[in-house]
């Protein structure tokens, strides 16, 4: 194997690898920021493609419950996002192990879940893009 300036070509290519798994699962989770983040404040506001047809898919009727309801969905993914970007920027490998479960459950929900509405005019498949880039990043620096 050639050696460069210290490192083999084989090492290098490793962490090339893992800086582009790295800034997957970062830019995956931001992302994740800006519709949860819109849920918590202005729950009734369209921000992605596809959202003004699914959102009267999964609205409660009464706003009562529909506001408090988002906003608690939009917390809980907020959170969960920081805690992604906080286990990725200190390469914490056994919180990175954890969350990955969860990140390729949510994938396989949102792939579900944009076949249940499409039928109706539903959109999803930004997320189960997302969600599908996300699992597959996290998994990479978990278990690599």
């Amino acid at each position: 194997m050639a050696v460069t300036r210290g490192k083999t070509r084989k090492a290098k290519q490793g962490g090339v690898v893992t800086q582009a798994m790295t800034l997957i699962a970062l830019a995956s989770s931001t992302f994740i920021l800006l519709p949860a983040g819109r849920d918590i404040v202005a729950n009734t506001l369209a921000i992605l493609p596809g959202e003004a047809e699914t959102r009267p898919l999964i609205d409660m009727a009464h706003p009562s419950a529909r506001d408090g309801m988002w906003a608690i969905w939009g917390l809980n993914h907020c959170f969960i996002a920081l805690l992604k970007i906080a286990a990725v920027v200190a390469k914490d490998k056994e919180q990175l192990k954890k969350l990955w479960f969860l990140t390729a459950a949510t994938a396989a929900f949102c792939y579900k879940w944009h076949n249940d509405v499409v039928p109706y005019g539903g959109d999803l498949f930004g997320f189960v893009i997302v969600c599908g880039l996300q699992t597959l990043s996290i998994g990479y620096l978990a278990f690599a």
